[in-house]
């Protein structure tokens, strides 16, 4: 992200001294260094707005202290809820409802598929990507027709593969 925004600037802004000038700071992953990089940024650099963090944990901190201190802070956390905790707080970055609501618009509406049968690692991302990817299925009229999860670790997807084909009738509802 550091990257992307370092070429931007020097692409927007050839000449240093017409542009802007950008100052990083690491958080290490710990968000209440988020928080005093917040600070820090705000009344020693006195910097017009904050781009990131990345990571959840680290936006939550980072944009409650940017909120107290009333500075614009760009979040690139892609959970949702970011933007919700203040005026000065937004959001930039695509969340898993939105790529998942447009992957199922595409499968339903472009290339009309109407069934889906769903693979999830049986853990807290495969299950909230699962039910996200479920429900958008729902919303733009296609039906999940099986549904399987597997261990994070799993290696070997044969037995799964052959119930969410219908080998196994427990998961196919064919109506």
């Amino acid at each position: 992200a550091l990257d992307s925004i370092l070429l931007a600037a020097k692409s927007y802004f050839p000449n240093q001294e017409e542009g802007i000038q950008i100052i990083g700071e690491d958080s290490k992953s710990n968000p209440i260094l988020a928080a005093n990089a917040v600070d820090k940024l705000v009344n020693e650099e006195h910097v017009m707005a904050i781009i990131g963090p990345l990571t959840w944990k680290e936006s939550v901190y980072a944009a409650d202290k940017a909120q107290e201190l009333g500075i614009l802070n760009i979040s690139l956390s892609s959970k949702e809820g970011i933007a919700e905790r203040g005026s000065y707080i937004y959001q930039n970055a695509i969340t898993p409802k939105v790529q998942l609501e447009s992957l199922a618009s595409h499968c339903i509406n472009n290339l009309k598929w109407s069934r889906f049968a769903l693979l999830v690692p049986n853990n807290n991302f495969g299950k909230e990507y699962g039910s996200t990817f479920w429900t958008a299925v729902e919303k733009f009229g296609g039906k999940i027709v099986a549904y399987d999860t597997y261990a994070p670790d799993e290696k070997d997807f044969q037995k799964n593969v052959q119930e969410l084909a219908g080998l196994n009738p427990n998961y196919r509802d064919w109506e």
